[in-house]
């Protein structure tokens, strides 16, 4: 074991004076950092067949004379001159030798292939050489840091290989990984230990017969995802930095924010706009919770197809414990009810006890996944699990009156669902109508006709209330206001008051069984009378100076000297007639009928001395305004 060119007595007095160091000095320990446990691992090398201390000190620490230095911090090796494939070394921190990955976090079932070894359990700390492979299984996950800084994270379900040459990373090459199946985030921070800059920070990820290259931003960030789905071909993210992608013969480029698909075969297509971050809204960050059943709850993001929820340790994702697909609800007819859960997710069983980190991702319907929200931590507290729903109630507001069995509403007509729940927390209210959540801040009028009212309300810890539906129908439909001339003996059947009644003064109290009415007079002349149908004390008329508003839907009116002019039309009505006005409504009933009278403007017409203003309302609030011109004679 011995460098080319050195002679086996120097060699000797050399390995001799080591030794005596070695025993002269304790074993060094490894030094925690600031990172995560996992993280201040040390790092290991995985011997392959053949290899001697020696030349590991000469890959790792630039001379095979250094070999002592690592037998000092690796004393569970009996003889230093017999070391077995398989077997884990232990490095000093000194030196970054060559282009390698080490295992910086690992979440459940991931192996490892140092080639030519066969494959084994991945452990923290191991060191991942040229043409080694690491497989994740299901809701498994790896984290890898580079010489550099720089991350790569394995998600489950993958099988990854490093690729490249020699000269990768050490000579500002761009490293190269292989994705077989599978997917792999690869980031770079200038904020990391040792900032990436140039080249060094950039990447290569093959993908079958597609290759991407992520490159650094000027400040020396960049971050990709890349996808090999099950039917094949590929599905790449840019997020930060800059790309390109290769297939096929073509080359794409991939500014930061976008994406693009590649077909198993073909090029790849142009590159589309990635999809923002789902904003997060239940656990919120930082919360402590003293259940271990929550619901996971966030807006739903316009044009997503589906969610990727994940649940780690860490805030980086490297740790998974669990990474599940959503699909998002169809809006349809058919798909309407399910829209009142979009953007839920439940976890299949109670979550362990700990701190732990949640994330959202919205997949488009070509199936590029969108910027990944920011991680929100959370505690669990307790084991305790809660099934109970909570309370919830529907409040009606705005126009409404039951007649008869029917609810009748106006277009304003407001649901609002409340509830409450002391164990969990309410994580979500929903009040819906026809099965769809009714949007936020000013919604839409409701079109006319039979709806149903319903809600749903959510705690936190997933248990789900729903509320019983109200029938209601929504009259948009105005009251239809009709007119007639006729004889006063014929009007005076109808409950006009006969001729020669003498009605009470304007603007005074009268006899609780006389008509209202209101006489409008000008330069000494009477120009109308206007008379309100009265049938028992439900039927009483409030009427003032120049208004009079009946709760009964009819009025007659009685000219003289004017002509009135209804919906274009000059009435001829002689002095033995009147003009019967009727208010009529199919839906809900009329509420009132007012009459005002004001001064003519421009508008009216030419000869108008006044207007008559018609105002006809039903019992919801939708209201008929007519103006008719008053000419002199």
């Amino acid at each position: 074991m011995r460098a080319r060119g050195e002679s086996p007595l120097a060699v000797t007095l050399v390995s001799l004076l080591l030794t005596l160091a070695a025993f002269a000095s304790p074993p060094v320990a490894a030094q925690p950092t600031a990172r995560a446990a996992e993280e201040a691992a040390p790092r290991q090398h995985i011997v392959r067949p053949g290899e001697t201390l020696e030349a590991i000190s000469a890959r790792f620490l630039g001379s095979p004379l250094r070999w002592l230095e690592i037998w000092r911090i690796n004393q569970e090796i009996a003889n230093p001159h017999r070391i077995y494939p398989g077997q884990r070394v232990r490095l000093p921190p000194a030196g970054k030798g060559p282009p390698a990955a080490t295992m910086r976090r690992l979440s459940h079932q991931v192996t490892e292939r140092p080639i030519p070894n066969p494959w084994s359990p991945a452990q923290l700390g191991d060191t991942l050489l040229q043409r080694d492979g690491v497989r994740t299984y299901p809701k498994s996950s790896a984290e890898m840091r580079f010489n550099d800084g720089t991350r790569l994270l394995v998600t489950e379900d993958s099988l990854v290989f490093l690729q490249g040459s020699a000269r990768s990373t050490a000579a500002g090459e761009p490293k190269r990984v292989e994705i077989v199946e599978g997917q792999a985030d690869y980031e770079a921070t200038a904020a990391a230990g040792s900032a990436p800059a140039g080249r060094s920070a950039s990447i290569e990820i093959l993908l079958g017969p597609a290759r991407l290259t992520s490159r650094p931003s000027p400040e020396g960030n960049a971050q990709a995802r890349a996808r090999r789905p099950s039917g094949g071909g590929s599905k790449v993210m840019v997020y930060g930095g800059a790309g390109e992608i290769e297939a096929g013969g073509a080359t794409v480029a991939l500014p930061e924010g976008s994406g693009t698909s590649v077909a198993p075969s073909g090029p790849p297509a142009p590159a589309e706009r990635l999809l923002p971050a789902p904003r997060l809204t239940s656990p919120p960050a930082g919360a402590e919770l003293g259940f271990a059943n929550p619901a996971f709850l966030w807006e739903p993001v316009p044009e997503a197809a589906s969610y990727v929820v994940e649940l780690c340790r860490d805030e980086g994702c490297g740790a998974l414990i669990d990474r599940s697909v959503i699909a998002a609800p169809v809006d349809d007819a058919a798909g309407a009810a399910a829209s009142e859960n979009a953007g839920a997710w439940q976890p299949p069983a109670p979550l362990p006890v700990g701190e732990l980190y949640w994330r959202v991702t919205a997949r488009s319907g070509s199936g590029l996944d969108g910027y990944p929200s920011p991680t929100a931590r959370l505690a669990i507290l307790s084991d305790r699990v809660d099934r109970e729903p909570p309370t919830a109630r529907l409040d009606l507001g705005g126009p409404h009156m039951q007649v008869g069995q029917t609810l009748f509403a106006g277009p304003a007509v407001r649901f609002t669902a409340t509830a409450e729940d002391s164990a969990c927390g309410v994580g979500r209210v929903t009040a819906t109508i026809d099965g769809r959540p009714i949007p936020e801040g000013s919604p839409a009028p409701i079109a006319a006709g039979t709806h149903a009212a319903g809600g749903v309300a959510i705690d936190r810890c997933g248990n789900r209330a729903d509320l019983a539906p109200i029938a209601f129908v929504v009259d948009a439909e105005p009251p239809a206001v009709r007119w007639e001339v006729g004889d006063r003996t014929l009007f005076a059947t109808r409950g006009a008051p006969a001729a020669g009644v003498r009605p009470a003064r304007r603007g005074r109290e009268r006899d609780a069984s006389a008509p209202a009415h209101l006489d409008w007079t000008a330069d000494g002349r009477s120009w109308l009378r206007l008379y309100t149908r009265r049938a028992g004390a439900a039927g009483e008329a409030v009427y003032g100076a120049d208004r009079i508003a009946a709760d009964r839907p009819q009025i007659f009116l009685a000219l003289a000297g004017v002509t009135l002019v209804a919906d274009g039309r000059p009435l001829a009505v002689g002095p033995d007639q009147m003009v019967w006005i009727t208010a009529e409504d199919a839906g809900c009933g009329v509420d009132r009928l007012s009459f005002r009278t004001r001064a003519a403007d421009p508008s009216a017409g030419a000869g108008a001395a006044a207007v008559l203003e018609i105002d006809a309302v039903d019992l919801v609030g939708n209201a008929r305004h007519l103006e008719w011109p008053i000419l002199l004679r």
